[in-house]
């Protein structure tokens, strides 16, 4: 920066050894440079955070506001410094285009697949995914897995991340109506 090299590494928090399913993405920031030197760090705040991130300088709270799809900025001189972020994520659903009653399910970022060989009808309310989904709550030794199962349908079907499948059938978009 202005002739000061300046190194930013991201670390993953794997948030090992938590007694509660953790509900956010966490990460580490490690802002190095050879002597202070003051700029502005902006940091994303993705469009599906579920409420206000929370973020730490050297410990230090910071307030940051629940504004998804905007930038967050942080001005002040830099000389090894150490960023902790949390961002707050949540089970969403999201429609197809031209049949808003077909959706596919979301925890943050991570598009989750229904581990089915044909189309199944889910019953719950779309708008509240909690009607229809429930999390695990399995661990694989410090790790939560983050898979979801279905609740109060007629056939139970696991919902892991898209990105687990290697060899199963799957299904990413369900029809949902609403019991009654």
């Amino acid at each position: 920066w202005n002739g000061i090299p300046v190194k930013v590494t991201l670390s993953p928090d794997l948030q090992l050894g938590q007694h509660h399913r953790p509900k956010c993405v966490a990460f580490d920031l490690a802002v190095e440079c050879e002597r202070p030197v003051e700029f502005t760090l902006k940091l994303r705040l993705p469009w599906w955070l579920a409420g206000a991130p929370t973020i730490a300088i050297d410990g230090e709270a910071q307030t940051a506001p629940h504004a998804p799809s905007t930038w967050w900025s942080m001005r002040r001189a830099w000389n090894r410094n150490s960023i902790h972020v949390e961002l707050p994520r949540g089970l969403h659903s999201v429609p197809l285009p031209d049949e808003p009653d077909t959706v596919a399910f979301m925890d943050g970022p991570v598009v989750l697949a229904g581990l089915c060989d044909a189309e199944v009808m889910l019953y719950g309310d779309k708008d509240r995914p909690e009607t229809i989904l429930v999390p695990d709550n399995e661990r694989e030794w410090r790790t939560w897995r983050p898979g979801y199962r279905t609740r109060d349908q007629e056939r139970g079907i696991r919902f892991v991340p898209l990105y687990e499948i290697v060899n199963e059938r799957y299904t990413t978009y369900f029809p949902v109506r609403k019991r009654g």
